[in-house]
């Protein structure tokens, strides 16, 4: 075994952010990708089929190509051929020399998922993960246990930055007037508050068009005044301010600074909720966190709440980030199950915050 120490650095590999160095988006794989198709037919069968039975599988079946961030990312470093084509970042993050830290991160990554598919029963799934991870642990850099570690001492790191990526920013539907709309993200960068505006759709032929400023003012003038100021009207300035008072963040710093119930730091016990199900997936756990979410959607249902709205769907997405079949799991409990009964779970005082209703709507 190669390189036995410890890694000071515990950092647990994002995939969707890797694979977009490959000039992949928005987490979907290119299955007609230049570097998909370098790759062997062993390596596709092997790193592209996670999710599939292939035993009846061929290799030019649609179905087995990489089509998950995960499978591209352990195709990218695993296939001999793919991995001498990668992008130079991309050898940044998992570098040909140091196996044994890509190893830990491919595993780890690997390993996250399996703790999902352990607690939701898809036991098919379960063993080609397992057999990812033997093929890992062959290679004799690390072993499963430590893999099983590293993943635990980065997991909640790797929430937190998730947390805070979604709930840092709102989508909406941007108007310039009755005819002229766009699809709109306003994302605001909670270490130096700068925000940024994406927009589009039809209006721009699919083109996403930017604009940033360093405080919702200072977008709000590049709006008025910047370079693309005939996208944008009185009514889209006063959209994008509303909207910004909205950012889930925002308004949890809001809240914890004024007192609002009880000052509870809202951010912290999401990643908190979420870390606790990740780290121990069972019944348990996943009550804590589809009570939260039961909340959410009480407030959005039975009351209307404008800000509750934006908060579930950057929970969804956080859920969705991490795992798509658990986020599909607790947004079906929670249309088909007793709404108030899911509330009253957990009984920790803290959980009322996510069930405040908005005073500036």
């Amino acid at each position: 075994m190669s390189g036995t120490g410890a890694l000071s650095d515990v950092s647990l590999l994002h995939t969707r952010r890797y694979s977009e160095y490959f000039g992949f988006r928005n987490g979907e794989v290119n299955l007609h990708s230049n570097y998909i198709w370098a790759a062997s037919d062993e390596d596709i069968l092997r790193f592209g089929a996670l999710n599939i039975d292939t035993a009846t599988a061929q290799p030019d079946d649609t179905r087995v190509l990489t089509d998950t961030t995960l499978e591209f990312a352990l195709l990218s470093y695993y296939s001999p051929i793919v991995i001498q084509v990668r992008p130079e970042q991309a050898g940044v993050i998992l570098p040909a020399n140091d196996p044994r830290r890509v190893d830990l991160k491919l595993g780890a990554a690997v390993f996250q998922e399996l703790q999902i598919l352990r607690f939701l029963s898809n036991t098919a799934a379960v063993g080609r993960y397992e057999g990812i991870l033997r093929f890992i642990t062959d290679r004799r850099n690390v072993t499963s246990a430590e893999i099983e570690k590293y993943y635990r001492n980065g997991i909640r790191a790797f929430i937190a930055d998730i947390v805070n990526e979604e709930f840092n920013k709102v989508s909406f539907s941007l108007r310039r007037n009755n005819q002229i709309g766009y699809n709109a993200v306003l994302t605001r960068n909670s270490q130096n508050g700068q925000y940024i505006l994406s927009y589009g759709g039809i209006e721009t032929n699919g083109e996403t068009r930017t604009v940033t400023g360093n405080s919702v003012d200072a977008l709000s003038l590049v709006m008025r005044d910047g370079g693309n100021k005939n996208d944008f009207s009185q009514l889209s300035i006063d959209t994008v301010r509303a909207q910004a008072a909205l950012i889930p963040a925002v308004v949890y710093a809001d809240w914890r600074a004024s007192g609002v119930a009880g000052g509870v730091d809202a951010m912290s016990l999401i990643t908190e909720t979420l870390t606790n199900f990740y780290l121990s997936p069972n019944q348990a756990t996943y009550d804590n966190l589809r009570g939260l979410y039961a909340r959410y959607n009480y407030l959005v249902i039975r009351e209307n709440d404008v800000f509750a709205n934006f908060a579930q769907n950057s929970l969804r997405t956080t859920l969705s980030e991490l795992n798509t079949e658990l986020a599909f799991r607790l947004g079906n409990d929670i249309s088909r199950g007793n709404l108030a009964a899911f509330m009253r779970i957990p009984t920790d005082p803290r959980f009322n915050i996510f069930a405040t209703r908005y005073e500036g709507q």
